[in-house]
């Protein structure tokens, strides 16, 4: 069943490792709307890792899970009533 509600979270890609950690470091727990994101470094999910803590993950664990070049970022915990603007 396919609802169209928004799933709550996006992705964010950088031109650099130092954009995309300051962008963590920085809007980690900021307020939108009404409620606080949550920002850390883009990797790929094991199904088997998904019920281990959401503990933030450190440059070198994304490095050696995937691609040198990632500078993607996952931000978490948006409301429904933001846009993609």
């Amino acid at each position: 069943m396919h609802t169209q509600k928004p799933k709550g979270y996006g992705f964010v890609a950088y031109a650099t490792r130092q954009e995309a950690e300051r962008a963590i470091r920085i809007m980690n727990g900021q307020i939108i709307g009404t409620r606080a994101i949550r920002t850390n470094w883009a990797v790929r999910k094991d199904p088997a890792d998904q019920a281990k803590d959401h503990r933030p993950l450190n440059y070198l664990e994304v490095f050696n899970a995937s691609s040198a070049a990632n500078t993607t970022i996952y931000v978490g915990g948006i409301t429904n009533e933001l846009t993609g603007k």
